[in-house]
């Protein structure tokens, strides 16, 4: 028997040749696949094709996933669930609001450095050179951020609560790039 990693090989390279298909027949279409969670019973099929359905549904927010898999969602299903909810503003607000605000007023970029000093796990040398900034500059931000978003803001809670926010901020629309955005709200 197959393990899982070649079994989700083999379902990429079909998946991947239907993309071709399509797009050679059918131009003006866009294909989106989704697999849903694995089973081995029959009687949770129905499960297996409303988390394929989620993985497509997700899509349409973030855009296609290089392995459009349901257990490579990872943090979007929750956010899928939050907006479900009709929570998911709400919780962007609690967090970003005071670095969605200051960039619009200011002109800055402190969102998209909380987003790369996150994505760094707090590396300031790694960040710093992603950013393409000085060390200082970088110190600069991090002290505005701090005076925003609280001394604590790395703490291991709040920065996992504001590690969802961001992504669930771009998954509402919202950018963390160059061009600054008021929050977007659940739609």
């Amino acid at each position: 028997m197959q393990n899982r990693r070649q079994i989700q090989s083999n379902i990429l390279r079909a998946i991947t040749k239907l993309k071709q298909t399509d797009q050679q027949n059918l131009p003006l279409f866009s294909f989106r696949a989704g697999v849903g969670r694995p089973f081995y019973e029959l009687s949770h099929m129905k499960k297996s094709l409303e988390s394929a359905q989620e993985t497509i549904a997700i899509q349409k927010e973030i855009g296609p996933l290089p392995i459009p898999f349901y257990n490579e969602l990872h943090v979007y299903r929750l956010i899928s669930s939050m907006k479900n909810n009709g929570r998911l503003s709400d919780f962007v607000t609690d967090y970003l609001e005071p670095v969605i605000q200051h960039d619009a007023k200011k002109n800055t970029q402190l969102l998209h450095t909380l987003k790369v000093f996150l994505k760094w796990s707090g590396a300031k040398r790694e960040t710093a050179k992603e950013l393409y900034i000085s060390r200082q500059t970088l110190y600069h931000r991090l002290k505005q951020l701090a005076g925003l978003l609280g001394d604590d803001f790395m703490s291991p809670p709040k920065r996992l609560a504001l590690e969802l926010a961001v992504y669930a901020y771009e998954f509402l629309g919202g950018t963390t790039e160059k061009t600054i955005q008021p929050a977007p709200r659940d739609g």
